[in-house]
């Protein structure tokens, strides 16, 4: 699974405000102090994390980003010193193994974990706590969306979107917003201690483009699952993309974040 620079970049703007400043502050205070520190980020992209959370740990701290595409790689690697960064294009699927080898201090992830499968996610968690690594895993989809003003099609359209979601994105059948609650079960019956909170998109009127990308996106989504009629779904699409256009629609997307500790 990969994704255009373009709309990670359109969308970076809103996962950092999204980002729990709790979770945040609690990753930097557990590794206050420490040097060195390695820190390894799964599906990196163009580098989201090392953005969102380098700022907030040592500045020693050496990153190896992980990712199946190239192109993005080479987008992170200006956002740290080349000493302090590795870049590994991997398919994590087939290699999550050798993207997590030592050293690793911590591991993360951002937008990742609706994506994975559930036996992919038993291997991460295996592979965690048999190296006793912390794990931060920022803006996992929890299934929750709030369009305001309301319409009486967005709830089954969400269903449809949410149905869609678990559609395999590389790494078998998708957890999807399952992940938002199976993630911290899974963790703490492994045990690890796991703090876990909100991380909601909020979008409204100062980012028409951002909303527009979105749900035309849903819109693609819900059309592949065949749950909703063509000319209701086309007229919804219309109505909402309008209501951007005046500046009259705001959009709640449910993330979560966590932190995660063997214990």
């Amino acid at each position: 699974m990969t994704f255009s620079s373009d709309w990670l970049k359109l969308r970076e703007p809103a996962d950092l405000r999204a980002r729990n400043r709790i979770l945040v502050a609690h990753v930097a205070a557990a590794f206050a102090g420490k040097v060195p520190i390695n820190v390894v980020d799964l599906g990196a992209g163009a580098g989201a994390t090392v953005k969102a959370l380098a700022p907030h740990l040592p500045e020693d701290a050496r990153w190896r980003l992980v990712d199946n595409d190239a192109a993005l790689l080479s987008l992170a690697s200006w956002t740290l010193p080349q000493e302090r960064l590795e870049a590994r294009c991997l398919d994590l699927d087939r290699a999550l193994e050798q993207a997590i080898e030592a050293p690793a201090d911590l591991v993360t992830c951002s937008a990742l974990l609706d994506l994975v499968s559930e036996s992919w996610l038993e291997r991460l968690i295996g592979e965690l706590g048999a190296r006793g690594v912390p794990f931060y895993a920022a803006l996992t989809y929890d299934g929750s969306t709030t369009l305001t003003p309301g319409d009486p099609l967005d709830e089954p359209i969400t269903e449809a979107l949410n149905q869609h979601q678990h559609r395999d994105k590389g790494f078998g059948p998708a957890l999807g917003p399952d992940a938002a609650l199976l993630v911290p079960e899974k963790l703490k019956a492994a045990g690890f201690s796991v703090e876990v909170g909100r991380s909601d998109w909020l979008i409204d009127d100062k980012e028409p483009e951002l909303a527009n990308a979105l749900l035309t996106g849903w819109v693609d989504a819900v059309a592949e699952t065949g749950l909703i009629a063509p000319p209701d779904l086309g007229a919804w699409r219309k109505a909402r993309l309008d209501a951007v256009a005046a500046g009259e629609l705001t959009l709640r997307v449910g993330h979560i974040d966590l932190f995660a500790r063997p214990n």
